[in-house]
């Protein structure tokens, strides 16, 4: 009886720390709305996912080295799961990129200059590139070359480190 009562009590305990780090780490409402957070990556949740698997652990097997080392992977096994689809995400996204490239190339080779290259590349861009390129031919029309390309690499820039 004493170890399930410790159990529940170092469960709740886990439960009031992971709040108070969440509270702690709370994000402004307006950058959430722009870029929600995936709940696998949130820290209070994986804390309080990895002080279940401690007390669980714990009053399963009665080894507190086993239960630590569980509670260590449970913290970090959603950061494990994502990373193969984040590598795959990147690799597309380069390939798309030099798929892309080779058609300014083409372009260039035909006798377009870059803006005309980029006109018509725009409606067969590589799909992981194809919204930032439409908006670049947009911005193209509107704007100076050197405002639309610096506008475009930043937004290339910034979804390659938020992927």
């Amino acid at each position: 009886m004493n170890v399930l009562v410790a159990g529940v009590s170092a469960l709740l305990a886990a439960v009031g720390v992971a709040v108070v780090v969440q509270a702690a780490l709370a994000v402004d409402r307006s950058e959430q709305r722009k870029a929600p957070a995936r709940l696998p990556n949130r820290f209070g949740l994986r804390l309080m996912l990895a002080a279940i698997v401690l007390v669980l652990a714990m009053l399963a097997t009665g080894w507190p080295v086993a239960a630590a080392w569980l509670a260590v992977l449970a913290f970090a096994s959603p950061s494990l799961v994502g990373i193969n689809r984040r590598r795959a995400n990147e690799v597309e996204r380069i390939e798309a990129i030099a798929t892309w490239a080779e058609m300014l190339r083409d372009q260039a080779a035909a006798g377009a200059d870059l803006v005309q290259a980029v006109q018509v590349s725009a409606a067969h861009a590589p799909p992981p590139l194809a919204v930032q390129v439409a908006r670049l031919a947009i911005r193209l029309r509107r704007f100076s070359p050197e405002e639309a390309f610096g506008e475009f690499s930043r937004e290339v820039a910034d979804r390659q480190r938020n992927s």
